[in-house]
């Protein structure tokens, strides 16, 4: 399986896919807010911005999230771990049916990271790689930049 492909041992992956899509209105309203904090480097609004124009959960959509809402991620991780924060609602067909597509940021954040983490395991790989580099924002910028050019090359080919 190559690092764009789908894992394809994920149970339930249309319907997985489907809930992802409901958060997609949380998650570019808050990459919006965050885009307008005066604290976020210029390379994280680029890589931000494209978040807000991505449409469908492929490779890159993976990249630019994991980038981007890493921090966010293990902050909502950590709190579930300690039980300041249970996530066990989002389980229930009813909790997805009742807030349509007005998902709570936490829970947004939190599922979509996981299944398009799922969906692209390399994605984690390549984090990984990357923080060993110690790399400047523009360098980072263009290794991103790279390494996903790379990977869906073969994909728009084919």
């Amino acid at each position: 399986m190559s690092g764009t492909e789908r894992n394809p041992y994920i149970v339930e992956v249309q319907l997985k896919e489907r809930l992802a899509t409901q958060c997609l209105h949380s998650l570019k309203i808050y990459a919006r807010q965050k885009m307008a904090r005066s604290s976020v480097k210029p390379v994280m609004k680029r890589f931000l911005a494209r978040i807000i124009r991505k449409t469908e959960f492929d490779y890159e959509f993976s990249v630019l999230l994991t980038l981007c809402f890493s921090v966010e991620f293990e902050a909502i991780k950590k709190k579930v771990s300690s039980g300041s924060l249970t996530l066990e609602h989002i389980s229930y067909p009813d909790y997805w049916e009742r807030v349509g597509y007005h998902v709570d940021t936490f829970e947004a954040i939190f599922f979509v990271y996981t299944f398009t983490n799922e969906l692209f395991p390399s994605v984690t790989d390549l984090f990984v790689s990357l923080q060993s580099k110690q790399l400047t924002p523009d360098e980072l910028e263009q290794e991103i930049n790279n390494h996903i050019r790379i990977q869906i090359a073969p994909e728009a080919q084919g």
